[in-house]
């Protein structure tokens, strides 16, 4: 009998064991990861202001004014200026549909453009 108990420790405390090392195995990970998280947070951090920093340059150099400016300029004078007659819309199944859907509106105003 005492075999018998002895194997019945000996399978508990290697089964205590093993169930005691995948338990510091998860914990080594989160830590891994709570030491890594303040880096990936400085990062995304700067990745954001970098962000904001590009949508205000995309927003300041689309902004209409600039762009007359940029017409006045001698280096882009010889960029052609497409007139409003010139612009062609084409309807298609969508804006047909929105046109039902809308009473009231040309397709002229659905569309946003003059056409002749």
């Amino acid at each position: 009998m005492n075999k018998g108990l002895l194997a019945k420790i000996l399978i508990c405390v290697v089964s205590f064991s093993a169930a005691l090392c995948a338990y510091l195995d998860a914990r080594n990970s989160v830590t891994k990861l709570m030491i890594d998280l303040p880096k990936i947070s400085k990062n995304l951090t700067l990745i954001r202001e970098q962000n904001t920093i590009l949508q205000y340059t995309v927003e300041k150099f689309e902004n209409p004014s600039y762009l007359l400016d940029l017409l006045k300029q001698t280096e882009y004078a010889n960029l052609l200026h497409q007139q409003p007659l010139e612009t062609i819309a084409i309807e298609t199944k969508d804006q047909k549909e929105i046109k039902k859907e809308v009473k009231g509106y040309s397709s002229k105003a659905l569309l946003g453009t003059k056409l002749k």
